[in-house]
């Protein structure tokens, strides 16, 4: 019996000591494996906010890039500091904490939702493009900035930019190079090669006989589809086209902000926009380019590209780079 009591003692006392050690190693993994979490969700966060946001807002969150876009580094400061001795906007009857709590929930439902009546879109799905996941991560690089731009935040951000963008290779295909432009130029956030619509109209088949879902044979500044109205289409915008401009018209999309080329530029997205058919599959002239670059005879068979997923790490998604093949653009 005093055996028995002292092998239980024992057992509760080594027990108790190997609880205290696993404790212990925890307290201080757990605030390192929380720092890690932080640090690449910042990371995602500016992979995607360099993707979808900064077209508008800058790179730096500097704002004022395109359509009067307010600047993101200071949001913080902005809504919880007093202006000009009146109370924060954060505090204020009917404002930022009695409707959404946080500043972090007023911007990941800006994010979601878009703001009605300006140009900012409703960037969650099933909307617009970004996951429940994105959007936080988006906003964590957002909020991590605290009315200044860190310079850890401007590396994160131009080292995630030029880890992640696709650098043209001259013995790539033409319908690759193609895509790369597309991709750099940020199109990749907001159309698809397809019929699917994301933030803008889906693009596949624009240069086709059907043309695209969304507009057929027109642009959607009213004038038919050609090269040369494409391109313009393309470098001025919805706003170089008040008239006659059906964007907005029934069809809940965004305003097209306008996108410089250069011709090199021009001439390889072109072989991109040409190389679709509606369905997202590659046309026959698409694949048998292609199949010539590479040394080989084309089979006249078209396939279907991969489109955007929403999953990270899949060809065409928008946190993997655009490789042959899948079919997300400008």
């Amino acid at each position: 019996m005093t055996r028995n009591i002292l092998i239980a003692t024992i057992f509760s006392l080594a027990t108790a000591i190997l609880l205290g050690i696993i404790f212990v190693g925890e307290s201080q993994r757990l605030p390192e494996a929380t720092a890690a979490i932080s640090a690449e969700q910042l990371e995602r966060g500016a992979r995607d906010y360099e993707q979808y946001c900064a077209t508008c807002h800058g790179l730096a969150g500097q704002g004022e890039v395109k359509f009067g876009a307010p600047a993101l580094n200071n949001i913080v400061q902005k809504y919880t500091l007093s202006q000009n001795g009146q109370p924060p906007a954060f505090d204020q009857p009917n404002g930022i904490k009695e409707k959404y709590g946080s500043m972090r929930n007023y911007i990941e439902a800006t994010l979601f939702s878009g703001i009605r009546g300006t140009p900012m879109p409703a960037w969650g799905q099933p909307q617009g493009p970004l996951r429940r996941d994105q959007i936080s991560n988006i906003t964590s690089y957002v909020l991590s900035w605290n009315g200044q731009v860190p310079d850890a935040a401007k590396l994160t951000a131009d080292r995630v930019a030029t880890e992640q963008a696709p650098t043209p290779d001259p013995d790539a295909n033409p319908v690759s190079q193609g895509q790369i432009v597309f991709t750099q130029k940020g199109c990749v956030g907001c159309h698809a090669m397809n019929d699917q619509k994301l933030v803008g109209p889906g693009l596949g088949g624009l240069f086709q006989p059907e043309g695209t879902a969304a507009f057929g044979t027109n642009l959607p500044n009213g004038k038919p589809v050609n090269e040369a109205d494409v391109r313009e289409w393309i470098q001025g915008g919805s706003a170089a086209f008040p008239e006659n401009n059906n964007d907005l018209q029934g069809q809940d999309y965004s305003p097209m902000p306008g996108f410089a080329l250069t011709d090199d530029e021009w001439s390889r997205l072109l072989v991109w926009l040409q190389a679709h058919n509606r369905d997202g599959t590659l046309t026959p002239e698409a694949e048998q380019i292609i199949q010539e670059a590479q040394g080989g005879e084309g089979t006249g068979e078209s396939q279907p590209t991969a489109q955007p997923t929403g999953q990270p790490n899949q060809p065409g998604a928008p946190n993997s780079p655009a490789g042959p093949g899948s079919t997300a653009t400008p």
